[in-house]
């Protein structure tokens, strides 16, 4: 499974940095939605055999999934590392132009780069 984890406060669920870059990147989550011409998945629970529909924001899915539009959009391992290489690419030409950062901006990115 793959994912971007930060570390920070959270609201509704979703923490500010994780919204931040979502909010960033939304124009990639957009793209790659229409590249690989992805469907949103209704996601759905059963209890005792009793349907209940979740609506987002959803608990929480194991599986590489895009959110966008208040809908979901699972994703194979294959193509989570396609969209993850993606935002990637769009961070380290956003972060060529940084001029300087504090240390825990350095001690965040190094913590990032060891894993």
């Amino acid at each position: 499974m793959g994912g971007i984890i930060f570390e920070g406060h959270v609201e509704n669920g979703i923490s500010c940095e994780k919204r931040k870059l979502w909010k960033e990147t939304s124009f990639l989550v957009d793209r790659f939605i229409a590249k690989e011409k992805l469907t949103d998945i209704k996601l759905r629970l059963y209890q005792d055999k009793i349907h209940i529909k979740i609506p987002p924001p959803f608990p929480g899915i194991p599986v590489p999934h895009l959110h966008r539009g208040g809908k979901v959009y699972q994703l194979s391992q294959r193509q989570w590392n396609r969209f993850s290489k993606m935002v990637v690419r769009d961070l380290k030409a956003k972060m060529s132009k940084i001029k300087s950062v504090d240390l825990e901006q350095l001690s965040a990115l190094s913590a990032v780069i060891k894993k």
